[in-house]
Protein backbone atom coordinates (compact mmCIF):
# COMPACT_ATOMS: atom_id res chain seq x y z
CA UNK A 1 0.00 0.00 0.00
CA UNK A 2 3.12 2.67 0.94
CA UNK A 3 4.49 1.37 -2.20
CA UNK A 4 1.20 2.42 -4.40
CA UNK A 5 0.80 5.95 -2.23
CA UNK A 6 4.43 6.61 -3.05
CA UNK A 7 4.25 6.24 -6.96
CA UNK A 8 0.81 8.01 -6.74
CA UNK A 9 2.54 10.98 -4.90
CA UNK A 10 5.59 10.94 -7.97
CA UNK A 11 3.40 11.07 -10.62
CA UNK A 12 1.59 14.04 -9.17
CA UNK A 13 4.79 15.52 -8.72
CA UNK A 14 5.78 14.93 -12.59
CA UNK A 15 2.85 16.12 -13.98
CA UNK A 16 3.09 19.24 -11.58
CA UNK A 17 6.27 19.47 -13.48
CA UNK A 18 5.32 19.27 -16.46
CA UNK A 19 1.84 21.43 -15.65
CA UNK A 20 4.50 24.38 -15.02
CA UNK A 21 6.59 23.68 -17.97
CA UNK A 22 3.32 23.96 -20.08
CA UNK A 23 2.33 26.72 -18.63
CA UNK A 24 5.24 28.68 -18.51
CA UNK A 25 5.73 28.20 -22.55
CA UNK A 26 1.95 29.08 -23.11
CA UNK A 27 2.45 32.33 -20.80
CA UNK A 28 5.88 33.32 -23.25
CA UNK A 29 5.32 35.59 -25.95
CA UNK A 30 5.89 33.55 -29.37
CA UNK A 31 8.27 34.84 -31.47
CA UNK A 32 7.02 36.57 -35.30
CA UNK A 33 9.90 35.86 -37.96
CA UNK A 34 9.48 38.19 -40.78
CA UNK A 35 11.58 37.16 -44.09
CA UNK A 36 13.56 39.93 -46.28
CA UNK A 37 12.70 37.50 -49.47
CA UNK A 38 15.96 38.15 -51.76
CA UNK A 39 15.40 39.35 -55.33
CA UNK A 40 17.48 40.83 -58.57
CA UNK A 41 14.53 42.55 -59.93
CA UNK A 42 13.38 44.73 -56.87
CA UNK A 43 10.01 46.72 -57.07
CA UNK A 44 9.41 50.32 -58.07
CA UNK A 45 9.23 52.54 -54.73
CA UNK A 46 6.48 54.53 -56.04
CA UNK A 47 3.63 54.08 -53.35
CA UNK A 48 1.91 51.61 -55.18
CA UNK A 49 1.85 48.13 -54.53
CA UNK A 50 2.26 46.68 -57.84
CA UNK A 51 1.42 42.74 -57.83
CA UNK A 52 3.72 41.48 -59.97
CA UNK A 53 6.31 43.70 -58.54
CA UNK A 54 5.73 42.23 -55.12
CA UNK A 55 5.00 38.94 -56.30
CA UNK A 56 8.01 36.52 -54.70
CA UNK A 57 7.60 39.11 -51.60
CA UNK A 58 7.11 37.82 -48.14
CA UNK A 59 3.59 39.08 -46.86
CA UNK A 60 1.82 39.24 -44.25
CA UNK A 61 -1.09 40.48 -42.38
CA UNK A 62 -1.38 41.79 -39.30
CA UNK A 63 -3.02 44.03 -36.61
CA UNK A 64 -2.36 47.50 -34.72
CA UNK A 65 -4.30 48.14 -31.68
CA UNK A 66 -4.93 50.77 -29.03
CA UNK A 67 -7.81 51.20 -27.11
CA UNK A 68 -10.80 51.51 -29.18
CA UNK A 69 -8.54 51.89 -31.93
CA UNK A 70 -7.84 49.13 -34.34
CA UNK A 71 -6.27 48.88 -37.89
CA UNK A 72 -5.68 45.73 -40.24
CA UNK A 73 -2.18 45.91 -41.85
CA UNK A 74 -0.56 43.95 -44.67
CA UNK A 75 3.20 43.76 -45.15
CA UNK A 76 6.03 42.93 -47.90
CA UNK A 77 8.97 42.32 -47.91
CA UNK A 78 12.21 42.09 -49.52
CA UNK A 79 15.62 43.12 -50.54
CA UNK A 80 18.36 43.07 -52.95
CA UNK A 81 21.50 42.37 -51.51
CA UNK A 82 21.84 45.97 -50.32
CA UNK A 83 18.84 47.68 -49.64
CA UNK A 84 15.65 46.55 -47.82
CA UNK A 85 12.51 47.37 -49.49
CA UNK A 86 9.07 47.38 -47.55
CA UNK A 87 5.33 48.05 -48.65
CA UNK A 88 2.47 48.51 -46.07
CA UNK A 89 -1.20 48.75 -46.92
CA UNK A 90 -3.25 50.10 -43.96
CA UNK A 91 -7.24 49.31 -43.94
CA UNK A 92 -10.05 51.53 -43.08
CA UNK A 93 -7.97 54.67 -42.59
CA UNK A 94 -9.11 58.06 -43.17
CA UNK A 95 -5.62 59.77 -43.96
CA UNK A 96 -7.74 63.65 -43.90
CA UNK A 97 -8.55 63.63 -40.22
CA UNK A 98 -4.68 64.01 -39.65
CA UNK A 99 -1.12 63.08 -40.82
CA UNK A 100 -0.79 59.69 -40.53
CA UNK A 101 2.68 58.23 -39.55
CA UNK A 102 4.36 54.73 -39.54
CA UNK A 103 7.43 54.83 -37.57
CA UNK A 104 10.23 51.19 -38.62
CA UNK A 105 12.00 50.73 -34.81
CA UNK A 106 14.82 49.09 -36.11
CA UNK A 107 16.88 46.48 -33.32
CA UNK A 108 20.69 45.42 -34.88
CA UNK A 109 22.11 44.02 -32.88
CA UNK A 110 18.54 41.94 -31.80
CA UNK A 111 19.00 42.48 -28.41
CA UNK A 112 15.81 43.07 -27.93
CA UNK A 113 15.88 46.38 -26.20
CA UNK A 114 15.34 49.79 -27.52
CA UNK A 115 18.96 50.89 -27.05
CA UNK A 116 20.45 54.46 -27.95
CA UNK A 117 21.49 55.45 -31.27
CA UNK A 118 19.62 52.56 -32.30
CA UNK A 119 17.82 53.07 -35.86
CA UNK A 120 14.32 54.19 -37.03
CA UNK A 121 12.69 55.31 -40.19
CA UNK A 122 9.47 57.66 -40.34
CA UNK A 123 6.61 57.10 -43.22
CA UNK A 124 4.00 59.95 -43.27
CA UNK A 125 2.03 61.16 -45.61
CA UNK A 126 3.25 64.81 -45.33
CA UNK A 127 6.33 66.34 -46.60
CA UNK A 128 9.10 65.64 -45.67
CA UNK A 129 7.46 61.99 -46.41
CA UNK A 130 10.29 60.14 -44.67
CA UNK A 131 12.79 60.86 -42.10
CA UNK A 132 16.13 58.63 -41.74
CA UNK A 133 16.83 59.20 -37.51
CA UNK A 134 18.27 57.68 -34.25
CA UNK A 135 17.31 58.47 -30.73
CA UNK A 136 18.77 58.68 -27.74
CA UNK A 137 17.79 57.59 -24.71
CA UNK A 138 19.28 59.61 -21.57
CA UNK A 139 17.78 59.79 -18.06
CA UNK A 140 14.22 60.74 -17.72
CA UNK A 141 13.25 60.69 -22.13
CA UNK A 142 13.77 59.73 -25.13
CA UNK A 143 15.15 62.54 -27.84
CA UNK A 144 15.10 61.39 -31.60
CA UNK A 145 17.56 63.27 -34.13
CA UNK A 146 17.37 63.55 -37.98
CA UNK A 147 20.92 61.54 -39.27
CA UNK A 148 21.61 64.55 -41.40
CA UNK A 149 21.32 67.28 -38.76
CA UNK A 150 23.55 65.61 -36.59
CA UNK A 151 26.71 64.51 -38.32
CA UNK A 152 25.35 61.41 -40.53
CA UNK A 153 22.52 61.14 -44.40
CA UNK A 154 18.88 60.51 -45.19
CA UNK A 155 19.81 57.11 -46.37
CA UNK A 156 16.60 55.71 -48.44
CA UNK A 157 12.80 57.51 -49.09
CA UNK A 158 9.24 56.68 -48.90
CA UNK A 159 6.15 57.16 -50.81
CA UNK A 160 2.48 56.66 -50.08
CA UNK A 161 -1.00 56.80 -51.74
CA UNK A 162 -4.07 56.39 -50.57
CA UNK A 163 -7.45 54.67 -52.58
CA UNK A 164 -10.27 57.35 -51.20
CA UNK A 165 -9.62 61.48 -51.39
CA UNK A 166 -13.06 62.05 -49.53
CA UNK A 167 -13.21 59.47 -46.89
CA UNK A 168 -11.74 56.27 -45.31
CA UNK A 169 -9.79 53.74 -47.85
CA UNK A 170 -6.60 51.64 -47.98
CA UNK A 171 -3.47 53.86 -46.86
CA UNK A 172 -0.05 52.48 -48.75
CA UNK A 173 3.20 53.35 -47.71
CA UNK A 174 6.83 51.88 -49.57
CA UNK A 175 9.72 52.54 -48.37
CA UNK A 176 13.68 51.61 -49.14
CA UNK A 177 16.69 52.09 -47.45
CA UNK A 178 19.94 50.59 -47.40
CA UNK A 179 20.89 47.52 -44.59
CA UNK A 180 25.10 48.33 -45.44
CA UNK A 181 25.49 51.79 -45.25
CA UNK A 182 29.09 54.38 -43.49
CA UNK A 183 26.66 55.99 -41.72
CA UNK A 184 26.62 54.94 -38.48
CA UNK A 185 23.39 55.70 -37.33
CA UNK A 186 21.80 53.05 -40.33
CA UNK A 187 21.44 49.17 -39.67
CA UNK A 188 25.43 48.16 -41.12
CA UNK A 189 24.14 44.34 -41.20
CA UNK A 190 24.30 41.77 -43.69
CA UNK A 191 22.37 38.97 -45.44
CA UNK A 192 22.34 36.11 -43.00
CA UNK A 193 21.91 38.55 -39.91
CA UNK A 194 18.33 38.72 -38.48
CA UNK A 195 17.39 42.03 -36.80
CA UNK A 196 14.43 43.18 -34.32
CA UNK A 197 12.03 44.85 -35.90
CA UNK A 198 8.86 46.66 -34.18
CA UNK A 199 6.43 48.93 -36.21
CA UNK A 200 4.41 52.17 -34.87
CA UNK A 201 1.33 53.57 -36.20
CA UNK A 202 2.13 56.96 -34.81
CA UNK A 203 -1.65 58.22 -35.35
CA UNK A 204 -2.95 56.93 -32.56
CA UNK A 205 0.37 55.56 -30.54
CA UNK A 206 -0.32 51.67 -31.55
CA UNK A 207 2.45 49.20 -32.14
CA UNK A 208 2.92 46.03 -33.65
CA UNK A 209 3.84 43.38 -32.21
CA UNK A 210 4.81 45.79 -28.96
CA UNK A 211 2.57 48.10 -27.32
CA UNK A 212 1.86 51.62 -27.47
CA UNK A 213 4.86 51.85 -25.03
CA UNK A 214 7.38 51.55 -27.54
CA UNK A 215 8.53 48.39 -28.35
CA UNK A 216 7.97 45.70 -25.55
CA UNK A 217 7.86 42.81 -28.10
CA UNK A 218 9.95 42.57 -31.55
CA UNK A 219 8.95 40.32 -34.31
CA UNK A 220 12.41 38.73 -35.89
CA UNK A 221 13.13 40.18 -39.45
CA UNK A 222 15.83 37.51 -41.36
CA UNK A 223 17.48 39.20 -44.16
CA UNK A 224 17.87 36.35 -46.74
Amino acid sequence: MRKVHAIFIVLLVILGVFGVVYLFLFLQPQKIYLYSVYTTNPPKVDGNINCTEWASAFNMSFTFHCLDETRIGELYLMNNDTHLFFAFRIFNEDIYSSPDELWLWLDPDNDEKLDAYEDIKMLKTTSPFYIDAYHTSPYGGMYIYSDSVYGGTQDGYALWNHTNPNGTGILTFETVFPFISSDPHDLNVTRGDTIGINFEYYIFGACWPGDRLKPQDWAKLVIG
